[in-house]
């Protein structure tokens, strides 16, 4: 149903009278029944003022939104906007300590097993991934299951959570044409991979799928045997004999070989500092994140001033970051932020910098803080919006970061890490398909106004410098 039917229906099933809906919305009469038909479209000030004028459902108010988004967008990429949102929603929480690998329960002897159901392939996983020791010299996991595959993700993720010395090899396929979600999917699952130090290795073929069986395209490989399943989860082997288990391997190993790993764990900021510039070309930047990010504010003496001596080659470090800042400096006109309103109050608080951590940085002493909150001000109307909380959720330590016209790229951050340079993991994408679903994202945000408005955003600076001057 289009945008103008489903208006229509509200309008109907509302007992209110189009005449009635006409005078409250303040919208022409003759110009609705032309938006009934499809025959116009309803401008996007209008369709707002609507929404907030008419007594719709909080249900209504959402399907009337995909409806006249998915005009604008087309259906493919609302989706795919919408994904990132609950995507995003899911990381922010992502609560690990619900998960647990369960005990077995079944038991499998023979060298060759047939498995006929979704519980037996279920059992199988958990008898294979439970043989594994961590101990060993070189437990690993060979794998190339579907994000799609819940299960699955979810057996083979609180498996490694309790094993984070195992060696895991999650090979994925990403969609050449990427008309649906498929690669967002690929990404942001990998992530809470990531997070735990484990890599997601990826090609783009799809025509030809890596896979060690045709009959079973899907498989789990181990030193202590191999499982092969089908698309459905319904039908697969449980191979336990060793020397079909190690040509398993063999192939498995050919299979990585080909790929690319997705996700990039620095050794340091100039590690960092070379993929970006091999990979961004435009001097213009799109930060979508809950902290706040200042460093195009920051000088030479405030970067000396907060890092401690405990600081690794403290000289070096300082000089080689704040040339990083100058070379990455341009027009503040060409840097657009998303951040949240905790972000900014957690900064105004206690001073410190996301890619300083409190282990080896002092706070910024008030006076640097109120300048830099004063340059947020002064540049909040053309360049930071405050997201609202409640609508949209922005996970702590995942960051979205997009550079016009072909890169963006993701990174994040570990709670036990002792010194993170600007996100211990960075998941780089040069895919021109990729980079627009997360433009469009952000241009859904700012086109449905889940931001402050201009007059509360220069409310909220300004109280949060007040609090810091008194």
């Amino acid at each position: 149903m289009n945008f103008g039917e489903l208006l229509k229906q509200y309008i109907n099933d509302s007992e209110t009278s189009v005449r009635l809906f006409s005078k409250i919305t303040d919208l022409n009469r003759g110009w609705l029944y032309n938006i009934f038909s499809g025959k116009k479209k309803l401008p996007e000030d209008k369709f707002h003022n609507m929404l907030n004028q008419f007594p719709f459902s909080t249900v209504q108010k959402k399907l009337l939104r995909d409806a006249y988004y998915e005009e604008i967008y087309g259906v493919d990429n609302h989706t795919k906007i919408q994904f990132i949102i609950s995507e995003l929603k899911a990381l922010t929480l992502q609560n690990d300590l619900e998960l647990f690998f369960p005990d077995k329960t079944q038991k499998f002897t023979k060298n060759l097993t047939y498995l006929s159901t979704a519980e037996q392939l279920n059992n199988s996983i958990i008898t294979l991934l439970s043989a594994l020791s961590s101990n060993e010299k070189t437990p690993a996991i060979y794998c190339n299951f579907s994000f799609e595959q819940k299960n699955i993700d979810d057996l083979i993720y609180s498996f490694l959570l309790q094993h984070l010395n195992m060696s895991f090899f999650h090979i994925v396929n990403f969609d050449n044409i990427g008309s649906d979600i498929h690669n967002l999917r690929n990404i942001f699952r990998s992530i809470k991979y990531a997070q735990n130090r484990f890599n997601t290795f990826y090609y783009y073929d799809n025509n030809h799928p890596f896979q060690l069986d045709n009959l079973f395209p899907f498989f789990i490989v181990t030193n202590k045997g191999a499982i092969l399943y089908n698309k459905l989860l319904n039908n697969g082997l449980l191979i336990l004999e060793t020397s079909i288990v190690n040509e398993l391997i063999k192939k498995a190993k050919s299979i990585l070989s080909q790929c690319m790993p997705l996700v990039l764990f620095p050794d340091s900021i100039f590690q960092i500092q070379q993929h970006l510039a091999q990979n961004i070309e435009q001097p213009f930047e799109i930060s979508i994140g809950v902290d706040p990010c200042p460093t195009k504010y920051l000088t030479l003496d405030i970067l000396e001033d907060i890092a401690k001596d405990s600081v690794p080659d403290k000289n070096y470090f300082v000089h080689r970051y704040y040339e990083w800042i100058k070379l990455t400096e341009t027009d503040s006109q060409s840097f657009l932020y998303l951040n949240s309103l905790e972000g900014f109050i957690n900064f105004a608080q206690k001073g410190y910098l996301k890619s300083f951590p409190e282990k080896y940085a002092n706070p910024l002493p008030v006076r640097d803080r109120i300048h830099i909150l004063q340059k947020c001000l002064e540049s909040s109307e053309k360049s930071f919006y405050l997201v609202d909380n409640s609508k949209i959720f922005l996970p702590e330590n995942i960051h979205i970061k997009l550079h016009p016209p072909y890169t963006n790229l993701i990174y994040g951050s570990f709670d036990t890490s002792d010194f993170p340079y600007l996100g211990e993991f960075i998941i780089l994408l040069c895919n021109n398909t990729i980079l627009s679903d997360f433009v469009n994202f952000k241009d859904y945000l700012i086109r449905n106004k889940f931001y402050l408005n201009d007059k509360y955003t220069q409310l909220f600076f300004n109280d949060l410098i007040l609090k810091l001057k008194t």
